[in-house]
């Protein structure tokens, strides 16, 4: 009994230890393996849903949007979609919220080991790069829309005035583009 208890903390330790997760739960019998059985969904996709697979194991968040998607992928929205669609019918990755993507621990943690067996350091440091841009301006243009609508603000309390006399003060949205 005591060596079930410590084994378990143990095993419970090694599952903690993200690099380490799937070598330990590597078994000899390829019916249990977890990458046997993880491969059998990852071969029967197609080229470009397989290379989606693997970068997504390398994006930091615990999920994505279809446009970060396609920006770490370095391809067009239109073309992520149907990507995502498939990885979602292989079970591969989950459709959680409208539009945002996840998938369990073990399966980034395969999508990562497959992503460093397959892709060379310089494709993965290229989809870094495209993914943390992507985040980088959309926060920057998300901060600079915060910042007009704070001064339009700042600008209706200020010039109070100036409000026409139906009472109602049209509120122009800057645009992002």
């Amino acid at each position: 009994m005591v060596q079930e208890v410590f084994g378990g903390a143990a095993l419970a330790a090694e599952l903690r230890d993200a690099g380490a997760r799937l070598d330990t739960l590597t078994t000899d019998d390829p019916h249990t393996d977890v990458r046997a059985v993880f491969s059998w969904s990852y071969q029967a996709l197609t080229p470009e849903a397989a290379r989606l697979f693997r970068l997504l194991g390398l994006h930091p968040g615990p999920d994505i949007a279809a446009p970060a998607a396609a920006s770490l992928a370095g391809i067009a929205a239109t073309e992520v979609r149907p990507l995502l669609a498939q990885l979602t019918r292989a079970s591969l990755l989950v459709e959680h919220i409208s539009g945002r993507y996840s998938f369990h621990d073990l399966l980034r943690a395969y999508a990562a080991d497959r992503a460093h067996t397959h892709d060379t350091d310089q494709q993965r440091q290229a989809a870094t790069h495209r993914i943390l841009d992507h985040y980088l301006h959309t926060a920057h243009t998300a901060a600079l829309l915060l910042n007009r609508l704070c001064c339009i603000e700042r600008s209706a309390t200020r010039d109070a005035a100036d409000l026409p006399s139906s009472g109602h003060w049209p509120l122009v949205l800057p645009s992002s583009g």
